[in-house]
């Protein structure tokens, strides 16, 4: 199937093309009817040589706009009705903008109602434009609903829109739920030609859909292997009813309230603050601020969306500032909520490279993947070599502060990296490992481990340690984390891990020079039982040195 949706200015022959190919109306609201033009989308199609091709009829007027929007998503191109009387109009201009901008390439421009042209009909303006678009597929014809000849007019639609090929990810965004009395709840949506139909998911809903049956063309399917037109009917509903603007997919996708896009748009003076909707497959928002950016000859837009969304990388999107009527649109290379990463992204807009850039999206894009370059894929992420060698040297390089601060933490706000992807990086990096938000040293490969987290599970984080029985280890495997430096041993009752001994050599750079007993006491907030084992500890270690009978200690680092 290919499917294709409509466009053009209101009363410009759009439904009257439809129904001449289709005889079928798609305008079935009594409204619609009543007022001669179409308010919400429609839906037919008609067969040519055992090809079905499917039609979305959108508004032309701009009261509909968000409609008109919603009908592109997904398409394999678009039928582009221009009255030959009137001439190229305002919805013309906004339509034309929004497809473009969509990533749309395929238009077949149809100059509509020509028995009424009293003159020869001029098409070299809309040559002109349409050829400025780069990589802008289109061809024109005419159209006349009471000379044009059907199956002339089947074949050249036929002829000119080309299957695709598959998609990087499927999808397939509702733009309709509806019940129906004896089956249910049935949602629609134009489906991508990458998606599975065997397992749904919605958003970000945690289980995947309990599909009764999908049909297109009404016919009973099992998959799709080209961009379709499919209804799905529901064993029962999700917890959260579903609505248009709903993305269903193979996977479970988190919400963002952040989104880059690359654009092919000059986008530096596109910079708004809550003007701005965003147009995201059937769905629509007022958005936060759109702040741009320049890098190296590309052209980039940061979203700050009004409510976070599900949707995937590769979706291509819409902004309309409303206030100057002006569009955008681009391909989301980043979806995130990571506030830290924005901020830092934004900071330095005025000497970002394209190697910066990367950096700090620490995960390359798809679409930037160098076939030349080796990459690690991590939860359809993909690090490259160049960034996991930059992350070794951070963290090589600031262990402690990364410690002191939490993995989690360090990672999420410095790194810009999720907690749940910290163990799958390092898992890559044969020096390190992850031992209760605290990052270590490989350090033997006899080292037990598994004993060395029990042991710590049994002491606490704080200095104010529990006392572990170590008899009930193996011995062997105890007295290698002591020769590792894993352990330490304070007095006959309490030890240590590595973590403390840094979290007391942290606490000793707040202290003066010289200190007493009562300031450590102060500072690591810990009673007389743990002060002094913990400060002859010290002084052992060669990191303090006692000075006067008083306790007094100078530090040696």
């Amino acid at each position: 199937m290919t499917v294709l949706a409509t466009a053009g200015h209101v009363d410009h022959g759009k439904s009257t093309l439809v129904n001449f190919l289709t005889n079928q109306e798609t305008d079935r609201l009594a409204e619609e009817k009543n007022r001669g033009l179409t308010i919400n989308l429609g839906y037919t199609y008609f067969e040519y040589q055992r090809r079905a091709i499917s039609i979305v009829d959108v508004p032309g007027h701009q009261d509909y706009f968000k409609n008109t929007i919603a009908g592109f998503s997904n398409v394999n191109g678009v039928l582009f009705c221009i009255d030959s009387v009137q001439g190229w109009s305002r919805q013309s201009e906004e339509h034309f903008k929004s497809i473009v901008n969509l990533g749309i390439r395929d238009i077949l421009v149809i100059f509509t109602k020509t028995d009424l042209l009293e003159k020869t009909l001029k098409k070299d303006s809309i040559i002109k434009k349409f050829s400025n678009i780069k990589n802008l597929n289109f061809q024109i014809t005419e159209f006349s609903s009471k000379t044009s000849n059907k199956e002339d007019f089947h074949k050249e639609i036929n002829d000119f829109f080309k299957d695709t090929g598959a998609d990087e990810e499927g999808t397939i965004w509702v733009d309709r739920t509806f019940s129906i009395d004896g089956i249910g709840t049935v949602v629609t949506g134009t489906a991508s030609n990458n998606l599975d139909l065997s397992k749904l998911y919605v958003s970000d809903h945690k289980s995947p859909l309990e599909v009764k049956k999908i049909q297109s063309l009404g016919k009973d399917i099992e998959k799709i292997v080209s961009t379709s037109r499919i209804a799905i009917s529901l064993k029962k509903n999700p917890s959260q009813p579903l609505q248009r603007g709903d993305i269903l997919s193979n996977n479970l996708l988190d919400k963002a309230e952040y989104l880059i896009l690359e654009t092919e748009n000059e986008a530096l003076s596109f910079e708004t603050k809550d003007t701005t909707r965003a147009y995201i497959g059937t769905s629509n928002q007022i958005v936060k601020q759109v702040k741009c950016l320049y890098v190296e000859g590309k052209n980039y837009a940061v979203v700050h969306l009004g409510s976070p969304i599900s949707t995937i990388e590769g979706q291509n999107i819409l902004l309309h500032d409303l206030s100057k009527n002006d569009f955008i649109g681009g391909e989301i290379i980043l979806k995130t909520n990571n506030n830290f990463q924005i901020k830092k992204l934004l900071k330095n807009k005025k000497k970002l490279d394209q190697n910066l850039l990367l950096e700090i999206l620490t995960f390359t894009p798809k679409k930037y993947i160098n076939k030349n370059i080796s990459y690690f894929e991590l939860e359809d992420k993909f690090l490259s070599s160049e960034n996991l060698n930059f992350l070794i040297n951070k963290i090589t390089d600031n262990l402690q502060k990364i410690n002191n601060m939490g993995v989690e933490d360090y990672f999420y706000k410095i790194l810009f990296i999720e907690k749940f992807l910290i163990e799958k990086i390092l898992d890559q990096i044969d020096k390190f490992d992850l031992v209760k938000n605290q990052i270590i040293y490989k350090k033997k490969t006899t080292i037990d481990l598994k004993i060395y987290k029990t042991i710590l599970n049994e002491l606490t984080p704080e200095l104010s340690i529990k006392e572990v029985d170590l008899s009930k280890y193996e011995k062997e495997a105890v007295k290698t984390l002591f020769m590792n430096n894993y352990l330490y041993r304070i007095n006959k009752k309490l030890i240590i891990s590595d973590h403390h001994k840094n979290t007391l050599i942290e606490l000793l750079k707040d202290l003066p020079n010289i200190f007493t007993v009562k300031e450590f006491k102060d500072k690591a907030s810990l009673s007389r039982k743990y002060a002094i084992p913990y400060l002859e500890f010290l002084d052992n270690e060669s990191l303090t040195a006692k000075i006067e009978d008083s306790g007094k200690r100078k530090k040696l680092v």
